[in-house]
């Protein structure tokens, strides 16, 4: 145990180690000054740092920030002072001043707020406790630090459905609970159907499903993503019970119009583990496409036109460039693949590896939540960036987004802004 140590064995472990710390602190600086040139190392480097920091939130309960590479960059900042639009942005996010999830309804021009969200937690715990149906994991305790609001959506009378903690909640514009479903263990993504319900990313018999609840918080329909791709012949049974996680769903996008390509209640799913998107018909359970391209481990797809898709690429692909995400839209006519405003995202470095979206407003424009840094950027019709947002604290500690969401139909934002003057909340 004592023995002696050659005193080059002991000068050579302390200069590895003087090298090794100075590569260590290079990398962190880079990571932190907005540079991606070491993706890899800068993740594992930026880990081992915030063990401390992240153990210590853990213990109290405390949700972590991001370990974003935009540090050095302003709250907020507005390129263009002149855009303008009628749209508005709904905006889920973990509030670090607060220690707690809330949403914000915005307008697109300038982020101006229109209206705040929060939780009313003593509401939701007793809600979930009393709630009957309560038959699957998910803990009776939801807790402040650690809920998220995940991918809201927004109904005429501007009360907001969401998913958290794996159960589809009602929120009034008053922040009142009006009912909490957990039939199911919700997540990702949701979207207001044509028929009135939300389609969400659920659970059946341990793998992801297309879930359908209706605006009273009725389950209407479950079908395991699995079990249709292999009724359709595109699984195996052994693709399906022999792989953990064999689809990841993320998304669902319902088509609202007829077109050469695709019927009304169409649904379009992207399916994470495969790196593919499914156009599946429930009506007829039906696989009418299942699109493969130059995207992988992708998030969000959007209809948006009638023969075309947007896919929010993360590109997480090991033998391609990968160094940056992006926008890849899907021509039915011909297709074929292009990238939209490619060059814009690579001058401003936005790279997800996990979660985030992007939404093409009628006008061509461009939003992106770029989740794991914790940033969205709009552009205009042009690729000119309008603005970037960072969910920041007063500590600078930057949080993530939850899945935002533009509102882009017209009738719709008058509604909401009707529901909204002479707003009384007891």
């Amino acid at each position: 145990m004592f023995r002696k140590i050659e005193i080059w064995i002991l000068f050579l472990t302390v200069l590895i180690f003087l090298i090794f710390t100075i590569l260590f602190g290079h990398i962190l600086r880079h990571h932190y000054r907005g540079g991606n040139d070491f993706s890899i190392f800068q993740n594992i480097a930026v880990f081992i740092a915030e063990i401390p920091s992240n153990t210590k939130r853990i213990i109290k309960g405390d949700f972590p920030p991001s370990l974003s590479r935009h540090q050095n960059k302003k709250k907020i900042e507005i390129n263009n002072r002149n855009y303008k639009s009628k749209n508005l942005l709904l905006i889920p996010r973990f509030d670090g001043n607060k220690g707690a999830s809330l949403v914000d309804l915005v307008n697109l021009s300038d982020l101006s707020l229109i209206h705040r969200y929060s939780i009313n937690f003593d509401q939701l715990n007793n809600l979930i406790i009393n709630n009957r149906n309560n038959n699957h994991a998910i803990k009776n305790d939801f807790k402040t630090q650690r809920h998220l609001i995940g991918n809201p959506v927004i109904l005429d009378d501007a009360s907001i459905i969401y998913s958290g903690d794996g159960a589809l909640i009602k929120i009034d514009k008053c922040n009142n609970i009006n009912w909490v479903n957990l039939d199911t263990s919700f997540h990702h993504s949701n979207f207001l159907s044509s028929n009135q319900s939300v389609w969400s990313s659920g659970k059946k018999d341990g793998s992801d499903s297309i879930v359908e609840v209706s605006l009273d918080g009725e389950l209407i329909y479950n079908k395991s993503v699995p079990e249709l791709l292999y009724e359709n012949k595109i699984f195996s049974l052994s693709d399906i019970y022999t792989t953990e996680d064999p689809v990841h769903l993320n998304d669902i996008e319902e088509a609202f119009f007829d077109s050469k390509f695709w019927q009304k209640g169409d649904l379009f799913l992207s399916l994470r583990s495969v790196s593919a998107i499914v156009h599946y018909r429930p009506s007829e359970n039906l696989v009418i496409n299942y699109i493969k391209g130059p995207f992988y481990m992708q998030h969000d797809v959007d209809i948006i036109s009638d023969h075309e898709i947007s896919i929010f690429n993360n590109n997480n692909s090991i033998l391609d460039d990968n160094k940056y995400s992006q926008v890849i839209i899907y021509n039915f006519k011909n297709k074929k693949f292009t990238k939209k405003f490619n060059d814009s995202i690579i001058d401003l470095n936005i790279k997800t590896y996990s979660q985030g979206l992007s939404e093409i407003n009628n006008e061509g424009d461009l939003l992106i939540e770029e989740q794991n840094n914790g940033r969205l950027v709009l552009f205009d019709n042009k690729g000119q960036l309008v603005w970037e947002y960072l969910n920041k604290s007063n500590k600078g500690e930057i949080y993530e987004f939850t899945w935002s969401r533009l509102i882009k139909e017209e009738e719709k934002i008058n509604l909401i802004f009707q529901s909204l003057s002479n707003l009384k909340c007891l």
